[in-house]
């Protein structure tokens, strides 16, 4: 750790439920609005971290004012979830994803670098679709059974992304099996 590299993270977080239908029916929302930016350039006296009684040597970092990276800064989640009387429950979710810059070690910016110099990840949007099914009493061992659904519009997006040398995609559309057990006293 090198003293006086500071990043500084404010914004505001706001999740709110609304249940409708006496209960069968609940609309769901997360908002993330962030400012993640380290403070400030640093001039520091370190050591090696392979030998600590040696001599010490002077770093600059310039990364005061760039944005922190490696996660989205803002994000949106609306979602519905719907539960028949019968057992199905239905759970369509949409997600944004905003302001994600690559990767990067601040410790690494020996020089100055202009504001432009950060890869911004392109903002993307995931369609997600849960379906599950409860067997209640009508086997003798309750079961929840599920299909996920991921990725649905089959968006192409960076997951992953490291400053110089390149990303990784998100997965395509996939889609995923579940069974629950219940097993009763």
């Amino acid at each position: 750790n090198i003293d006086g590299v500071n990043a500084l993270h404010s914004g505001v977080e706001v999740e709110s439920r609304l249940g409708l239908m006496d209960g069968m029916l609940e609309l769901y929302g997360v908002l993330a609005l962030g400012n993640w930016k380290w403070e400030n350039d640093v001039v520091a006296s370190v050591v090696s971290d392979y030998d600590r009684s040696g001599p010490t040597y002077d770093i600059e970092i310039y990364a005061g004012g760039l944005p922190v990276g490696d996660a989205p800064q803002s994000q949106l989640v609306l979602g519905a979830t719907y539960k028949a009387p019968f057992g199905l429950t239905v759970n369509p979710v949409f997600k944004m994803f905003d302001k994600h810059y690559a990767n990067y070690d601040p410790a690494g910016l020996d020089e100055e670098v202009s504001d432009d110099w950060l890869f911004q990840i392109p903002a993307y949007n995931l369609i997600d679709l849960h379906v599950n099914y409860n067997t209640g009493d009508m086997l003798p061992v309750p079961l929840n059974i599920g299909f996920h659904l991921l990725n649905a519009t089959d968006s192409e997006y960076f997951a992953d992304y490291r400053q110089g040398n390149g990303g990784f995609y998100g997965l395509g559309t996939t889609f995923n099996l579940s069974l629950g057990v219940s097993l009763k006293n």
